[in-house]
């Protein structure tokens, strides 16, 4: 076994020149590489300019140097080798194709169990909860583009995709249609003509939320003095065992104080829903406008974890 570190070009003509030498060349893949994962200096990060409480990134997801089929003959490279249909790339376009299969794993298993389909905003709600924020050192994932500090939630968003535990999420956040209008409504101050780009009919604005308030899976909220307080409303729907209890297990962001109108959840059945209030108020001085403040909200069962990253903005 040969262990090679080397720029990516480098690594193609070894590979190469090893096929060429050698009638049964042996090559092996390393595995758990440290450290890993880490967020690309390229990697789009937040804040969302214009839609604002709504927490970006969501998730990140494996993107950089990944081998993947190419639909042209990639070279020319002197590999004698039957094929040059692959080709290594990085960025959103090999980083999407991850979240999309982990999305068609995730659809298959609940036609093989006879569930309901899901809505758009369920699944996403279960690769949010669901994400690794440390990496396999069990430290924070840092992002290369701030020289190895640690990422933060705009960055990482809610970490990466785990697909095993989004196979089986416990709980998640659904977004109804109606909430999804009402959000528009407040973004684009009722203009109606701006609605149309994005309903498609002559929409009526009957009412209006803003981002915080809409059921994400994530949770950003703006504290922009210190007599700032919140009440953010969120539910959840039962899809994991028909009788499960889940306690509240609360990081708070710096200087903020967070109450629950229920610290724990009782569920008796499946698709059960129940609603809960968060609280937000400061408990300190406030560290000033601009200043990014992060914690979650985690609901743990016996056999579930279902986390929630939260946002403030000071």
């Amino acid at each position: 076994m040969l262990a090679v570190k080397m720029p990516l070009k480098l690594n193609i003509i070894f590979l190469q020149t090893l096929h060429q030498q050698q009638r049964s060349p042996t090559m092996s893949t390393i595995f758990g590489v440290l450290p890993s994962p880490a967020l690309a200096s390229f990697s789009s990060r937040g804040p969302v300019k214009y839609n604002g409480n709504i927490v970006k990134t969501d998730v990140t997801a494996p993107g950089v140097n990944i081998l993947s089929a190419w639909p042209v003959e990639v070279g020319p490279f002197p590999s004698g080798l039957k094929t040059k249909t692959f080709n290594f790339l990085s960025g959103t376009s090999m980083a999407a194709p991850h979240v999309s299969g982990i999305v068609a794993l995730i659809m298959s298993k609940l036609k093989n169990e006879n569930k309901r389909k899901w809505s758009t905003s369920e699944v996403q709600s279960t690769l949010i909860t669901t994400g690794n924020t440390f990496n396999l050192d069990g430290e924070p994932i840092f992002d290369k583009a701030t020289l190895h500090n640690n990422a933060n939630i705009l960055q990482r968003g809610a970490g990466q995709v785990n697909a095993m535990n989004a196979m089986d999420p416990g709980l998640v956040y659904n977004i109804e249609l109606d909430n999804y209008v009402a959000y528009l409504c407040e973004i684009f101050s009722n203009n109606s003509q701006k609605m149309q780009i994005f309903t498609k009919n002559n929409t009526q604005c009957t009412r209006s939320i803003s981002g915080e308030q809409l059921n994400y899976p994530s949770i950003g909220v703006p504290m922009r003095s210190s007599s700032s307080r919140i009440i953010v409303k969120r539910t959840m729907t039962n899809v994991g065992d028909a009788k499960e209890i889940y306690n509240a297990k609360i990081k708070e962001p710096l200087n903020v104080k967070i109450d629950l109108s229920h610290y724990s959840l009782s569920f008796t059945h499946q698709e059960q829903q129940i609603t809960y209030d968060m609280t937000f108020s400061m408990n300190g001085a406030h560290p000033g406008f601009g200043v990014i403040g992060e914690g979650e909200l985690s609901w743990v069962s016996n056999k579930h974890i279902v986390t929630s990253p939260i946002y403030i903005a000071f």
